[in-house]
């Protein structure tokens, strides 16, 4: 049954005529629009020039790299104050698990 359906149903002509060249148009202009928004050739430019696509992946992993670090020390500094407070406060099985830790660390200073 669901076939004698589709058969009946008509056929939608794709793109014929004056009418359907202005739509192609229309959506081709679209899709070129959004092609210089996304900047399309600045990319293709980039993958075309290898020697450009190194030198912007090497500098921009230096600068995750840094990032990377200078977020770490910030981390272990604001854990090393916290441990330091948590020590001061003499909780029972923290507190000399805590000093254990901190004497180790000031032995490497």
């Amino acid at each position: 049954m669901n076939k004698d359906k589709k058969d009946k149903q008509p056929q939608r002509e794709l793109g014929t005529g004056a009418d359907g060249c202005s739509r192609f148009n229309g959506k081709l202009d679209k899709l070129c629009l959004m092609l210089e928004k996304i900047r399309f050739e600045e990319y293709i430019d980039q993958l075309n020039n290898p020697r450009k696509m190194f030198w912007k992946s090497f500098a921009a992993g230096i600068v995750r790299g840094f990032g990377m670090a200078v977020g770490f020390s910030i981390l272990g500094a604001l854990m090393l104050s916290l441990l330091t407070r948590l020590a001061a406060d003499n909780i029972p099985l923290i507190g000399n698990f805590i000093s254990e830790i901190l004497k180790f660390i000031n032995q490497g200073k």
